[in-house]
């Protein structure tokens, strides 16, 4: 997949709004630690623990408890990482094709050191507070990009658009679903940020 034209559309906004705002920016650390706090089991009817401990084993995911004490806990972000690698599974990705788009999802070092996965905490929070439409289009190589419905319609009436063969996940929705099975009280977080 040829990421450059998606990259080029999104990445102004980016750089002012992720990298400048939201990485370096405390404004939003309660959101963050919201994102980040391990208090969610996965749901045993959708993730299967052989899966879990083989992503773990492939470094997709971590194990965070001290010593494997007590039961598995996840922040709200992980579960949100841990279903987008089901679903891309689904789609027959394989960890050589994840372990990248895992990297790209936290190659920006969060300054507040909470955010693990700090792009994808950046659209997680578009999608709870400003309620935008976020996909994930990713190939079979492992190229991926997080981009908005409006920057991703401006590539597709760019003239000479061609349309590759790639996956579009809708994580705004996954996000919003996820949100209400934990009841999610991210709406207090955003009140309190005003």
């Amino acid at each position: 997949m040829k990421t450059t034209t998606y990259k080029l559309i999104t990445r102004d906004y980016l750089i002012k709004c992720f990298k400048s705002d939201f990485v370096l920016n405390q404004n939003d650390i309660s959101l963050k630690k919201e994102l980040n706090k391990h208090q969610y089991s996965l749901n045993k009817d959708r993730h299967s623990s052989k899966n879990i401990i083989m992503w773990e084993q492939y470094g997709l995911i971590s194990d965070n408890r001290k010593h494997g004490e007590g039961w598995k806990k996840y922040s709200f972000s992980e579960c949100v990482w841990i279903d987008l690698i089901k679903k891309l599974k689904c789609f027959g990705f394989h960890r050589k094709t994840l372990l990248p788009i895992k990297a790209m999802l936290s190659e920006i070092d969060d300054q507040a050191k909470i955010s693990k996965l700090p792009l994808l905490d950046f659209y997680i929070k578009l999608i709870l507070s400003e309620r935008k439409q976020i996909f994930l289009i990713a190939d079979d190589l492992g190229h991926a990009i997080l981009i908005s419905q409006d920057h991703l319609s401006s590539v597709e009436q760019l003239m000479g658009y061609v349309c590759e063969d790639m996956v579009k996940l809708n994580l705004s929705k996954m996000v919003l679903e996820l949100a209400q099975e934990f009841s999610l009280e991210i709406n207090s977080i955003f009140r309190s940020q005003v």
